[in-house]
């Protein structure tokens, strides 16, 4: 009882902050709901050992931020990349990372990591909470996400440098009646996204609806035309930020909108804090020179939202 209580009651001061849309609430919540079972059935036989590993961990380290960045980048390297003990300890190294996690390191702990990954990177991502249950978790930025998306019913939907992020997966659940394409230049990413189709697939038909295809330095290579263009978390990675921007309007059917959720330079540091971040006026510079108009512009925390539209000649 305490639990739903807690839920509600969160979920009624997102509302009253920010003013949400009801019916994206309780449905990213559904969603978040699906994966997190999905999730829970695929690593049911792993999650104590996980739980094991996590408590011995965090005796050994008492830096906790360090503890949860080793959590997820090892499990990241091993379940995607099938990285061995000896690259991850250089990769470690190369980081100067010193730990006594490290020193005490086997080959079964990244086992146990790879299996429980799809968990992991749920609870990293902020969907589900750390401590069993693992419940549900709706921040406002999340909310504020999904909003801002403003998909419409029978679009096709491209998300530009997937990743291993479960946001367009949650977002396949939130629309039934759109098709998504997502866009991933790294063959090992691309290869995870698929298994992870095929895995989920079998149990929600939603998945069948999502289309991976192998994007490329200057080219999103979609195939096809998309009516809502999603870059998320994912520009300032972009060698070639200009030819891809050109690439993406090319992509667009008319009207098309683009949508850009874009991480900016942080004022506070961290381990994991990417170098590659770009500040306000450096993003801006970038659309402008692409010759596309802004509609709907927003900045939560230090995450910058643009909506954006190819100018009309």
């Amino acid at each position: 009882m305490k639990k739903l209580f807690y839920l509600i009651s969160l979920l009624l001061m997102s509302s009253a902050l920010y003013g949400q849309n009801k019916d994206i609430e309780s449905g990213v919540i559904e969603a978040i709901g699906t994966l997190r079972n999905l999730v829970f059935t695929e690593s049911r036989l792993s999650r104590a050992q996980l739980d094991s590993l996590q408590s011995r961990w965090y005796d050994l380290e008492k830096d906790s931020s360090l503890v949860n960045y080793l959590i997820q980048n090892i499990s990241y390297s091993k379940k995607v990349y099938n990285s061995s003990l000896k690259r991850i300890m250089k990769f470690c190294t190369k980081k100067n990372i010193a730990s006594p996690i490290l020193d005490n390191l086997s080959d079964s702990d990244l086992e146990i990591l790879k299996q429980n990954f799809e968990l992991i990177i749920l609870i990293n991502n902020e969907y589900i909470r750390k401590e069993k249950p693992h419940i549900i978790n709706i921040d406002t930025l999340k909310l504020q996400e999904f909003d801002f998306l403003n998909i419409q019913d029978g679009e096709i939907i491209a998300d530009i440098g997937s990743g291993v992020s479960n946001h367009i997966f949650i977002t396949t659940l939130l629309y039934p009646n759109n098709r998504f394409i997502l866009n991933e230049i790294d063959p090992f990413i691309k290869k995870y996204l698929l298994e992870k189709i095929d895995l989920f697939g079998g149990r929600v038909n939603d998945y069948d609806r999502i289309t991976v295809v192998k994007g490329k330095e200057k080219n999103i290579n979609l195939g096809m035309k998309a009516d809502r263009i999603i870059i998320r978390n994912a520009f300032h990675h972009f060698s070639k930020k200009a030819e891809m921007l050109k690439s993406i309007k090319k992509s667009l059917n008319p009207n098309g909108t683009i949508i850009l959720i874009e991480p900016l330079i942080s004022n506070t540091t961290s381990i994991d804090e990417c170098q590659l971040k770009m500040d306000y006026t450096d993003v801006m510079t970038f659309i402008n020179q692409a010759n596309l108009e802004v509609i709907l512009e927003k900045q939560f925390d230090e995450t910058l939202f643009l909506s954006c539209k190819t100018k009309k000649k």
